[in-house]
């Protein structure tokens, strides 16, 4: 009865804004996520200060949000940085952009440019959503030219997110992944708490297309 009537009283849009206090698994899990897109952010703002990408550059999967592009362009203003997303809606959004907010819509796993055409491609938090992550990573392999960079972040111990949400890698697995086509350059782990070293929140990571 008590639930009826709050659900009655209060607005939905109060109901979403007070659900955060009273529940804590709802709480755990908005700690995981917001340390999670700290620790990416954190990768992104240093791989574009240390200029780990030049010259022509693709971000896959880029959603709505521009914060990966913002970056990189202020630390290279002369960069060719595209933009790109499997629709216009971005991945698991609701509202649509206009057709030229993303320079290509495209699959992952089937991308419209020449074979060895691009200097650096952004993978972030994309391959989790991915069913095939392995023709992704092919497909990344062949647009990439010999001595290309690839920058990927990856979640591990992270909310269920998308629909839908496949897989989580561990650092092993990215090695065995891209063993036959890249060396990685640097292989990092974000804990959730300082020296909690086997819960990684992400992983970031920087290979060179051999």
């Amino acid at each position: 009865m008590l639930k009826q009537l709050y659900k009655w009283l209060a607005p939905a849009r109060l109901r979403q804004w007070l659900y955060p206090l009273w529940h804590r698994e709802y709480r755990r899990e908005a700690s995981f996520f917001r340390r999670g897109r700290a620790a990416i952010q954190a990768y992104i703002r240093r791989a574009a200060a240390e200029k780990w990408l030049e010259g022509c550059v693709l971000e896959i999967g880029s959603g709505q949000e521009t914060y990966t592009r913002d970056e990189f362009l202020a630390q290279s203003p002369t960069m060719t940085f595209w933009r790109s997303e499997i629709s216009t809606g971005g991945y698991g959004r609701q509202a649509s952009v206009s057709a030229g907010f993303y320079a290509l819509l495209c699959d992952v796993t089937c991308m419209s440019f020449r074979d060895k055409s691009l200097d650096g491609v952004i993978c972030s938090e994309v391959l989790e959503h991915v069913p095939n992550y392995q023709a992704a990573l092919d497909e990344i392999a062949r647009v990439l030219r010999p001595g290309g960079k690839l920058l990927i972040t990856s979640p591990f111990v992270f909310p269920l997110h998308g629909p839908p949400d496949f897989w989580r890698f561990t650092p092993e697995a990215f090695q065995l992944l891209l063993r036959e086509q890249f060396t990685i350059l640097n292989l990092e782990l974000a804990p959730m708490t300082k020296g909690a070293d086997l819960f990684p929140v992400n992983i970031g990571i920087l290979a060179q297309r051999r």
